[in-house]
């Protein structure tokens, strides 16, 4: 089976998350490495949902080899309403020179990418490190039946190694440029779950105190919300600043959109998880309530951190404020010799892009080897601009191009073969 057709096969697999099976697609998957005598390992979770594990061991001595590296994707999709599609969403159609189908761009097209420089790998003579290819369950409902669960119980195999993964491997377009921006995930924010507890006057609606809880409750939280940038600004925010400066300077939608990613990138963004202000009677202010934010921090914050900068808010002295939880993000190194390998033979491939790092969208499964000491980059190349790709993902009609799709493949398996084989240096 080539790798097109493995990829069309995956998508065909019917993996929603809230039906669990995944095992749809990683008993293909398996069948593909049994093709090739490649062993694997299906781990279950508490909740019986299926992770796929399979590795390759480094052909040097153990006391030579280069810390392993992971290929890392996930199995299971988003929900579907099958009415509202163009083409069926597990077809897997090829129609107007794309790939039709739920997960397409998230993350079965990497999935495949992964499993045939797995496959090419797996021939080679020498190979300086060992390579652990990784599918899991369950990443689109928070992952605890997937990483969460790998992570905990193996942790060994996600422990100072190299990390490639989704949230990345899109275009920005330059068109007064002779080529484009190619944008790869190096980091990804934190969160801190803060809940701002406050007293005021209660009373009649009808004749407000001057101490209103409901207002003093929005006065603090938008002082923590409307956040300052951060103090220093990492490497990799300020070379795409000044790398996308002409262009975000322009009206357009590529430019537009690099301004709005920049602005995520220099500070902290949040989301309101809940508010609470009383149950009484509609007619009556409430004394006492509550509000609960969600604070997506920087990737180099420490709770630390945290507590500096919610002291930089001046939040009001008799607010009471407790950080609930504490997840922090990752920065992985600048210039790492995967990414300028991906750069080199996308050279040599014929296309000359600009490789510029970013910080990652939402969260990925990286978080949950935050503390590992790992360098984890989100990138699944295609030749599909960012914009046109979040226009696809979780929506009606995601699709991939064909075109797109088969450059990833080309691509990830050259870069792979040199990052493994001691015959290939950057």
């Amino acid at each position: 089976m080539d790798v097109k057709k493995l990829f069309q096969k995956l998508t065909q697999a019917e993996t929603i998350n809230a039906n669990g099976n995944e095992i749809k697609g990683l008993e293909i998957l398996g069948d593909y490495l049994t093709e090739y005598d490649l062993s694997y390992h299906i781990y279950y979770s508490e909740e019986k949902r299926p992770n796929f594990v399979s590795t390759l061991e480094a052909t040097v001595p153990e006391q030579d080899a280069l810390p392993p590296l992971v290929l890392l994707s996930h199995m299971d999709v988003v929900s579907v309403n099958e009415k509202e599609w163009t083409y069926p969403p597990f077809s897997a159609m090829e129609v107007d020179e794309c790939i039709w189908g739920r997960g397409t761009l998230d993350t079965k097209q990497l999935t495949a990418m992964h499993a045939n420089a797995f496959i090419e790998a797996a021939q080679l003579n020498e190979r300086n490190r060992k390579i652990h290819f990784v599918v899991t369950a369950d990443e689109e409902n928070g992952s605890q039946e997937g990483m969460a669960f790998l992570s905990r119980n193996f942790p060994e195999i996600f422990t100072q190694t190299t990390v490639l993964s989704e949230g990345g491997g899109f275009l920005i377009e330059d068109h007064e440029k002779n080529y484009p921006y190619m944008l790869y995930a190096t980091a990804e924010k934190g969160s801190a779950i803060i809940r701002l507890e406050a007293e005021g006057d209660g009373g009649h609606a009808a004749a407000p105190p001057d101490d209103m809880l409901v207002l003093k409750l929005a006065e603090n939280a938008e002082r923590l919300i409307r956040t300052p940038e951060g103090d220093g600004q990492q490497p990799y925010v300020q070379q795409f600043e000044n790398e996308l400066k002409p262009l975000m300077e322009k009206e357009s939608e590529q430019g537009t959109f690099a301004a709005n990613l920049l602005e995520y990138m220099k500070r902290p963004t949040f989301t309101i998880q809940s508010i609470e202000v009383g149950e009484g009677p509609l007619n009556v202010l409430p004394s006492k309530g509550a509000i609960t934010i969600d604070l997506r921090i920087l990737p180099e914050m420490t709770e630390a951190d945290v507590w500096h900068f919610i002291e930089m808010c001046e939040l009001d002295e008799d607010l009471n404020v407790e950080i609930i939880t504490f997840e922090p993000g990752y920065l992985s190194t600048h210039q790492n010799e995967i990414i300028e390998l991906f750069e080199q033979k996308s050279k040599q491939m014929g296309l000359d892009f600009k490789w510029l790092g970013f910080t990652a969208l939402g969260r990925t499964d990286g978080r949950f080897i935050a503390d590992q000491k790992s360098d984890i980059f989100g990138l699944s190349p295609t030749l599909t601009t960012f914009t046109e790709v979040l226009k696809r993902v979780h929506q009606v009609d995601e699709r991939i191009e064909v075109e797109s799709f088969r450059f990833g493949v080309e691509l990830m398996s050259s870069v792979i073969n040199a990052y493994v084989n001691n015959s290939e240096k950057v």
